[in-house]
């Protein structure tokens, strides 16, 4: 460990800006905070500042390529839809993109035209991706099953997920936009992947609580993942958000 950021409370979802200053994360910080909101910590200091102000439960916070805005969930007219409000705060809260069911970003494309977001409908999540030009969806995959958690690679060619497949989560990676075959990542079960900054890793959380880091190697439309080395222990990841960032 290296230090604690913000005070003391529940966070959940925390994901560095683009320029690794700031951590955008849901939580209620501080003993007199109850309702969840997206907050801003500061990593060069001890700053915290509140980035969502409405009376609702805010969620999910993914930075745009430039990190000047954030994409997130919220819940105004009942499950989370897709909103994005401008970092520095002059902007007021748009509507991304609303439908039945639950919904939460996860990944833009570094052209900032792709939004990637999870979208669960009577208890089955799908990805999808959201053309921010066209307003368009599509989901990414077809199947009876649940694909979550999707995080594109830092050169925008592979989309990193976990499925359940398998009959349980495991870490996948399939060619974006696609279409493509699915290469597996974990082996014994995993949650949450995320891509080292130079693409050429991936980190997941293991459903005993360990973290592990992949190394991965691609060549034209080929993908190999190399084994598991073990960085350190936690909780168990649950299925609803993660709770670290990279």
């Amino acid at each position: 460990p290296l230090r604690s950021l913000g005070e003391p409370g529940n966070y959940r979802a925390p994901t560095f800006s683009p320029d690794g200053r700031w951590i955008a994360t849901a939580g209620t910080p501080g003993a007199n905070v109850d309702n969840i909101d997206l907050w801003l910590l500061d990593t060069k200091g001890t700053a915290a500042l509140r980035f969502t102000l409405e009376p609702t439960e805010d969620v999910e916070g993914t930075w745009s390529p430039d990190g000047k805005t954030l994409f997130y969930g919220s819940n105004p007219n009942g499950p989370h839809d897709i909103y994005r409000n401008s970092v520095d705060g002059a902007g007021k809260a748009e509507l991304v993109h609303a439908t039945a069911g639950l919904q939460k970003s996860t990944s833009v494309s570094k052209d900032g035209k792709v939004l990637i977001f999870d979208s669960e409908v009577d208890e089955r999540i799908s990805i999808l991706a959201f053309d921010l030009e066209s307003r368009q969806a599509r989901p990414l995959r077809e199947g009876a099953f649940n694909d979550a958690h999707g995080v594109l690679s830092p050169d925008g060619r592979w989309l990193a997920f976990d499925s359940d497949e398998t009959g349980r989560p495991e870490v996948f990676v399939t060619p974006f936009p696609g279409p493509g075959r699915s290469w597996p990542v974990s082996t014994d079960g995993g949650r949450y992947p995320e891509w080292r900054g130079d693409g050429k890793e991936i980190v997941y959380a293991a459903l005993d609580g360990r973290f592990l880091a992949v190394p991965v190697t691609t060549e034209g439309d080929t993908f190999r993942a190399g084994p598991a080395t073990e960085l350190f222990r936690s909780t168990p990841p649950t299925r609803d958000y993660r709770d670290w960032g990279m």
